[in-house]
Order: C-alpha cells, then sequence, then structure tokens
C-alpha cells in the first residue's frame, strides 16, 4: 500500500521544484565546496530527498517507525523555513534579489513544504515536547563544520558568520540569536503540525498498542 496518487504526485512535484532550485542555484557558487556549505542548497537538498521518500514509501505498519517519519517531515520543515526566513530577513535586498532559483529555493518550497506539514498534520502522533530542540543538533552541527571551515579556508558562507565581518562579538550575537530563534520556530512548526490531527493517505500513525502484526 502506498499514499494517495494525489499526495504522492504533490510530494514529487515540490521534490522536483527543489531539485530545480538546487541545480539553478549552483551556478551562482564559486566552487563546489561553497555550494555544498551553503545552508540553502543542503536544505533543499533535504527536502528533495525526504518528499521523494515519502512519495515512494509503502506504508509502514510499525507505529515506531511512523513517529520517526513525523520527526524526520517536521525537522525538513524547519530547515527550510530558516531558508526562507533568514534569506528574505538578512540576505535578500527586495524583490530584485529573487530569480527563478532564488524564488524556487526560498519562497516556493518553503512554502509549499509549510502547506504539506500543516495539511496533513502529525495524524494523531502523541505531542514530542523535545522535537524541536532535537531537530536543532542539525543547525549545531552545520555551524560547528562551517566555523571550522572557514577557520581553515577563510571561506564563510554568510556574512553573518564570518568572524573578520561581524567581530567575535557579532558572531556570538548571531548564533545565540538563531539558536534562540530557531528553537522557538521549532516549537511553532510543531504546534502547526497538531492543527490536523489525522487525515493524510498512507502516513497516518498507528501507536504500536494497536499494532497487531502482519496480516
Amino acid at each position: 500500500m502506498t499514499a494517495s496518487r494525489q499526495t504522492r504526485a504533490w510530494r514529487t512535484t515540490v521534490a522536483a521544484a527543489a531539485i530545480a532550485g538546487l541545480a539553478i542555484n549552483t551556478t551562482a557558487y564559486a566552487t563546489v565546496g561553497d555550494s555544498l556549505m551553503s545552508f540553502t542548497q543542503q536544505s533543499n537538498a533535504l527536502v528533495a530527498l525526504c518528499f521523494l521518500w515519502l512519495a515512494l514509501r509503502p506504508v509502514p505498519s510499525d507505529g515506531r517507525r511512523q513517529e520517526h517519519v513525523i520527526f524526520l517531515r517536521g525537522a525538513v520543515t524547519l530547515y527550510i523555513l530558516i531558508t526562507g526566513i533568514v534569506y528574505s530577513l538578512l540576505l535578500a535586498d527586495g524583490w530584485d534579489s529573487y530569480g527563478l532559483g532564488d524564488t524556487l529555493a526560498h519562497v516556493a518550497v518553503p512554502s509549499a513544504v509549510l502547506v504539506d506539514w500543516v495539511a496533513t498534520g502529525m495524524n494523531g502522533a502523541p505531542r514530542r515536547t523535545w522535537y524541536p530542540v532535537t531537530w536543532l543538533a542539525y543547525l549545531v552541527g552545520y555551524l560547528t563544520a562551517v566555523l571550522i571551515r572557514g577557520a581553515i579556508t577563510d571561506r564563510y558562507p554568510y556574512y553573518f558568520l564570518n568572524p573578520d565581518t561581524v567581530g567575535v562579538d557579532g558572531l556570538i550575537f548571531y548564533i545565540a540569536a538563531f539558536i534562540a530563534g530557531f528553537t522557538a520556530l521549532g516549537y511553532v512548526v510543531l504546534a502547526a503540525g497538531r492543527m490536523k490531527r489525522a487525515g493524510d493517505a498512507g502516513i497516518a500513525y498507528r501507536p504500536e498498542s494497536e499494532y497487531a502484526g502482519p496480516q
């Protein structure tokens, strides 16, 4: 059994949009390393992989595996929303900054992923208040990798992560603000996922206690 045809088509389209944005934006980076260290590229790659998997996977019957899927969907939703918000607030210079690639990566894909998350919800899965804190692990790892690479190569993907540009105090401020803001955003994402408790064919949560094994 797989998710409904409409759901699979929708998620394949979202994945295709993320891939298109990735392909277009790759040409904007001076080196492959710069592209790989871009959070925009990473988050859109995660969307592409996650949504293709969601579109193609069979429906699991084990509640624990299903909760893992919900955790993954929430994490990807948070990361792509961060991409859109940070670009809009700190990087974009008005609408002139939004070419096709940036519109896909920073507007269309984040909006579509958020719609998918709100529309399908967490499907009755129990509220896990530790989800947003755990989702931050990827961001902490990303920041660590950026700073280590920058210290070695003097190349930083964003000005606000470059201590030579914003100073050590500025860097600490930005990192602290990001951690606090993204934690709050994670709880907003979690709350948005609770707006609809059931619905999407193929991803409804089944507690382990209700799983009676293969039929």
